[in-house]
């Protein structure tokens, strides 16, 4: 019995031992565990359950009671001690069994009436890295929100740049607006300028119809009393020649008749000096008888050779008087064959210049369309404010002149404006489209960001609900989402409120974006059609010089008024010797040394130079003229489109291509390629020296 108790005794104390060890142990682990975890309170809300064991465990007063358990702890150990020395009666270890059977039933009734301490804990460890979790979430949505801030203020700043480029958009549209509206101005100018010159054509050209029919009627009557003369010419050259070959005629009967009897004369003479002969031979004593009759006879002969003599003269006086009258009748026929070409000359000029001139009832249309374009002009010029000029039309030249010039200056000052205005839009233009350009990269960024915001967005509102239905499903309890809800909903809520902003604001920025983009186009296509109507103007203005040039040119021929001016465009005195052609607004000085002394700084020693001849015609400085300025961009852009040997080399250059092979083709493109591309040519390099250097390691090792 005695060694019953004893083992019982010893079991007890063994099993109240351990008990008590690994309840105090429990208790001094629990509450640091839960100290541990009490920090969630503050922004986790405890569900039903969990604070009926706070409060349970509150209640119980653990930390009071762990001094007690320590004590009693001690008393066993130091009872352990001293009954392994010295033995005990039965008595004590029933007394100390009793104790610690009530303290073990009191620690069993704590421990059974406690609620489990896994689940708590268990939530509690699941709280926690939720809390972590949504920790980090929420941090990263702080951040994600600075950078939404970033952005809604770069978002702002892009409005307002926006909002700049439209109102530059809407000044440049006004300046393209009043752009066009002054070319329009200057168009009409222009055509007054025309019409004018039209008119004062017109009027010249009357003025020579008439001077040419008066010309024309004098020189037929010239011509039909030239005819008349011919015809008398004629008739009296056919007399003279008629009487001329008469007296030939009879001339050379005579001559003839007078040839004859020298002849008869001769033959007598030599009869006669036959005679005499053989009467000298055949008797000499009768020679003094017959020395009067010879005496007679030589009287007789000389008196036939002086009348021989006589004829002869005579005739050669007849045939001189009939060389010189033929001579002179040649003459005359000549001078009456010349004058008849020089009449038929001009007869055949003035038929072909009667020809060239228009008929009556064009001329008429054309004094209907001048009055139209006169009538026109003058609206024109009154709605531009040139009421007294209007109103003194026909007044003298000079003043005319000068109202000319002024309106020249005033159009050239308004062309000048219009290409440094045009020259603005193209570069406001310019900056816009660079703007835009940026505004669509920093778009399409924001809308990359915006994407990235709305994923991470929707992984951290999707991410918790479906851990806590999980939770849900596995261990139901009436609270097992409450522990992230409130603060999560609220930052999602913000965020999501802050998307929408965004995407309102992303909305009317796209709506703005595509409003300049509309704007931008449009603008693109008045630049491009100013650019068009720039180099139409300019073709016009090289048709306006070779015309003007060829006017001056047949003002010079013709002798076309005169009239000398100086720089302001008022008459002057001047030599009889010089002499200045005017067309429109372009005037051209001939003349002695003095007067072209005047024009020297304007003209050169052929006249008037290209550039001179375009300043007095259109009023353009020199810098226009250079290669950078407007005009020398639209010269060269008319050059282009009108050069038919680039186009025909640049047909000629296409036409080679197609005809290549197939295999040649690709070896051009591919130099063409690696002549334009610096990358081509480095990648090509690249390759080239990698393939010799793998060659070259490869010959190495076989050879090794």
């Amino acid at each position: 019995m005695g060694d019953f108790f004893k083992h019982f005794e010893k079991s007890v104390e063994n099993f109240a031992k351990v008990a008590v060890e690994n309840a105090a142990n429990a208790l001094d682990e629990y509450p640091r565990q839960n100290d541990e975890a009490t920090p969630v309170k503050s922004s986790v809300s405890l569900g039903g359950f969990e604070k009926k064991a706070l409060e349970y465990w509150r209640e119980a007063n653990v930390e009071g009671k762990k001094s007690i358990w320590n004590d009693k702890r001690l008393e066993i150990e130091q009872a352990q001690r001293g009954d392994r020395s010295a033995p005990s009666s039965m008595q004590a270890l029933r007394l100390r069994l009793a104790s610690s059977e009530k303290l073990l039933l009191n620690l069993l009734d704590l421990l059974v009436d406690a609620p489990d301490p896994v689940y708590g804990l268990s939530e509690a460890v699941d709280l926690e890295s939720k809390v972590s979790r949504l920790t980090k979430d929420v941090e990263r949505l702080q951040g994600e929100a600075g950078v939404a801030m970033k952005e809604s203020e770069e978002a702002k700043d892009l409005r307002e740049r926006v909002k700049k480029l439209e109102k530059s958009l809407a000044e440049s549209q006004d300046a393209l607006k009043a752009k066009s509206d002054e070319l329009e101005q200057v168009v009409a100018m222009q055509a007054s300028v025309n019409l004018q010159e039209i008119q004062e054509r017109d009027a010249g050209q009357q003025a020579e119809l008439a001077q040419a029919q008066r010309r024309l009627k004098a020189l037929m009557e010239e011509h039909e009393r030239t005819e008349s003369e011919l015809f008398e010419l004629r008739e009296k050259g056919e007399e003279e020649r008629a009487a001329q070959a008469a007296q030939s005629e009879w001339a050379a009967a005579e001559v003839e008749r007078a040839q004859q009897r020298v002849a008869e004369l001769e033959r007598a003479r030599e009869q006669m000096a036959g005679k005499f002969s053989s009467l000298v031979e055949s008797s000499p004593a009768a020679t003094e008888k017959s020395e009067s009759a010879l005496h007679s006879l030589e009287l007789m002969i000389s008196a036939k050779d002086h009348m021989i003599s006589q004829l002869k003269e005579q005739l050669a006086e007849t045939s001189l008087q009939l060389s010189r009258a033929q001579a002179e009748a040649e003459e005359k026929v000549d001078e009456a064959r010349s004058a008849l070409r020089e009449a038929e000359s001009k007869i055949n000029m003035l038929q072909r210049e009667v020809e060239r001139r228009k008929d009556p009832v064009e001329v008429e249309e054309l004094h209907r369309q001048v009055t139209a374009l006169a009538s026109l002009v003058d609206s024109e010029m009154e709605a531009e404010g040139w009421m007294a000029e209007v109103k003194a039309r026909h007044v003298d030249k000079a003043a005319v002149h000068s109202w000319l010039q002024e309106r020249n200056k005033k159009l050239a000052d308004e062309v000048t404006s219009l290409k440094w205005r045009l020259s603005e839009s193209e570069s406001a233009a310019k900056e816009a489209s660079l703007a835009l350009e940026a505004t669509r990269k920093e778009l399409k960024d924001k809308e990359a960001l915006a994407d990235t915001l709305e994923m991470d967005l929707e992984r951290a509102l999707a991410g918790p609900a479906a851990k806590e239905g999980a939770d849900a499903d596995s261990e139901p309890g009436p609270a097992a989402g409450e522990g992230g809800s409130p603060g999560a909903g609220g930052v999602a809520s913000i965020i999501t409120q802050q998307r929408n902003r965004y995407r309102d604001t992303l909305a009317r920025v796209q709506e703005d974006l595509a409003a300049c983009q509309e704007a931008s186009a449009k603008y693109k296509t008045e630049l491009e059609a100013a650019r068009a109507d720039n180099v139409t103007l300019y073709e016009k203005i090289r048709y306006l010089e070779s015309y003007s040039r060829e006017q001056a040119k047949k003002l010079v021929q013709k002798g076309g008024a005169r009239l000398s001016v100086d720089a302001d465009g008022v008459p002057l005195r001047s030599s009889q010797s010089s002499a200045r052609y005017q067309c429109g607004p372009v005037s051209v000085s001939v003349g002695d040394d003095d007067d072209a002394e005047l024009g020297a700084g304007r003209f050169g020693s052929d006249g008037l130079t290209r550039r001179g001849f375009r300043y007095q015609c259109f009023g353009f400085n020199e810098d226009d003229t250079s290669a950078s300025g407007p005009e020398g961009r639209y010269r060269k852009e008319y050059e282009e489109r009108l050069n038919p040997f680039e186009r025909f080399k640049h047909k000629e250059a296409n036409a080679g291509i197609a005809n290549l092979a197939a295999s040649d083709r690709a070896v051009l493109f591919g130099g063409q390629l690696l002549a334009r591309s610096r990358f081509a040519r480095w990648f090509v390099t690249a390759y080239a020296v990698l393939l010799h250097l793998v060659v070259f390691a490869t010959l190495y090792s076989s050879a090794s």
